[in-house]
């Protein structure tokens, strides 16, 4: 059910989706033969990268779910045997995470599942929750969302933050470099101004790895020339076989 004006009468019932973190998987199919649009939750890289049609977009935030980079990722951000990192939702009590609710009219919703099935299938499932408007113009609604839980096999889970920056600034897929991902994230939720812990200090050891690795590139490529010199300065010339010693 679309959100609706504060001052209209209709209401959506939060009985039928679980409030807070209660998760239900949902058919696709389901969606599809609904006659009204539906609602998709992003809180990754679909707020920054969407790639599909959608009418309407609000920001808000989701209860019970904190955002975490624990997720594997071998298809858009790594490769098998170096997978890169990217966010899923954990379940946390009292904890809120911030994303962009997407409108998607419905002759576009079996284009934009069968787009989405796609580009979540690295561990990803559907679900769905209840959606708070940062535009309190709009009541809650109901929204849907891919998560991808500690049941999935690419699931990495927790690490030292100084490791996952590593991981992070050394890993890249076919969608890109992995520290990318998490510096338009970093951007585009800060953008919304809004304060997300995990995913500041993250982007700030990320930062920080890679500008290292560009000191280190800097400093091996000035020792390679000054080798280079050095080198050369040591090959006898033809004036310095001219003279007599």
């Amino acid at each position: 059910m679309p959100p609706t004006e504060k001052n209209e009468p209709e209401v959506w019932d939060s009985s039928s989706a679980n409030k807070h973190a209660t998760l239900e998987t949902n058919e696709t199919s389901k969606q599809s033969s609904d006659q009204e649009p539906i609602w998709i939750f992003g809180y990754g890289s679909l707020i920054w990268k969407t790639n599909f049609p959608y009418t309407k977009k609000l920001f808000g935030f989701i209860e019970g779910f904190t955002r975490r980079f624990w997720q594997g990722s071998v298809d858009h951000r790594g490769v098998p045997g170096n997978p890169g990192r990217v966010v899923t939702l954990i379940p946390r009590e009292k904890e809120i995470t911030w994303g962009v609710a997407y409108e998607v009219l419905p002759d576009s919703v079996p284009e934009v599942m069968a787009y989405l099935n796609h580009r979540e299938k690295g561990g990803y499932t559907l679900h769905n929750v209840e959606f708070n408007p940062k535009d309190k113009s709009f009541i809650n609604f109901s929204v849907y969302v891919y998560i991808a839980t500690e049941s999935n096999k690419q699931f990495l889970g927790d690490a030292p933050m100084a490791d996952i920056a590593k991981q992070i600034a050394k890993s890249k897929g076919p969608s890109g470099e992995n520290s990318e991902y998490v510096l338009r994230l970093a951007k585009a939720v800060r953008e919304m101004g809004v304060y997300d812990g995990h995913l500041f200090d993250l982007e700030k050891l990320v930062s920080e790895e890679l500008l290292n690795d560009r000191l280190k590139k800097v400093a091996k490529a000035s020792d390679l020339k000054e080798l280079h010199t050095l080198n050369k300065s040591l090959i006898p010339t033809d004036k310095d076989s001219d003279r007599q010693d």
